[in-house]
Parts: structure tokens; sequence; C-alpha cells
């Protein structure tokens, strides 16, 4: 193995964690955002997290010519694992692999658990949001009245309001 492609691997890999982390941060600013209903600033973060996707999809091209290059043999047959890298690697190297196999999994790890937390905010909100719809439209169970027969019957607001969320 070429001391030179695990230097190339260590670089993207070291870029693919930082862009992760700056992720992560954008993700939990976003967390606060959703709380507040700040829809501005839910736009301004939507933008922030476009413009990584756009580097991510950068970094993936530059991970797979690596990878290609330390594969170049088919040695590790169609997938390249991290394990027989740092199986392969010399001391300093393996210890640089190891180290970002684990910031890796920390960090892919604590986005699953903001991702989970803001699709459960962005739900709520939109529980709340269809809710109100349906109060100010006087479509509410609670918006109920009793006929002079003594039926109970929902009051339909005169307000036309498209629901499509």
């Amino acid at each position: 193995m070429h001391r030179l492609d695990l230097r190339a691997l260590t670089a993207v890999l070291a870029r693919e964690v930082d862009l992760l982390e700056r992720l992560l941060a954008i993700l939990q600013e976003g967390q606060a955002i959703l709380v507040k209903g700040n829809v501005e600033r839910i736009k301004e973060i939507i933008e922030k997290q476009i413009n990584l996707v756009d580097q991510f999809a950068a970094v993936e091209r530059e991970r797979q010519a690596v990878l290609g290059n330390l594969n170049r043999d088919g040695r590790y047959g169609n997938d390249v694992q991290m394990d027989l890298l740092i199986e392969e690697a010399d001391g300093e190297s393996a210890s640089t692999l190891r180290s970002l196999r684990t910031s890796l999994r920390e960090v892919l790890g604590k986005l699953g658990t903001v991702n989970k937390r803001n699709s459960m905010l962005i739900r709520q909100s939109l529980s709340y949001i269809d809710r109100t719809i349906r109060l100010i439209a006087g479509e509410d169970g609670s918006a109920k009245q009793y006929t002079a027969s003594g039926d109970l019957r929902s009051i339909v607001g005169n307000v036309a309001v498209d629901r499509k969320i």
C-alpha cells in the first residue's frame, strides 16, 4: 500500500469529519430555531445545509478516487474496508485512520440523534399549524353546538383555508 495514498485518504477523511461536524453544528442551531419558530432563520439554516451538501459531494468524489487508487489492483474486492486499511497501514497511519474512524462514528451518531429530534420538532410544528388552521376554519371538535332538536353539530366557519402543507 502506498504511503501517499494513505495520506491522501486521511486528508479526505479529515475533511469529511470537519464537514460532518459543521453539519452537526448547523442542525443543532436549527433545533433552537425550530423551537422558536423563526421562519426566516429556518430558511437561512436550510441554505447553509444545501451549501454543505455541495461540499460533501466534492469530498465524496475525491474519497472515491483515492479509494480507487488504493484498490487499483483489486485486492480489496468491490468495497475497501477501513479495518483492512488499518491492518495494513504502518503505526502512525494506522493510528490516524483509527482516530478518524472513531471521529466519524461519533459525529454520525450525534447527527442521527439531532436529526431525530429535529424531525420530531418539525412534526410537532406541523401538527400545531394544522390544529390552528382547523380552529380558524371552525373545524375543531370543541367548536360544537346543540341544535334546537338537541342534536350535536360542528360549526363550520366561513373561512376558506387551503390546508395543504
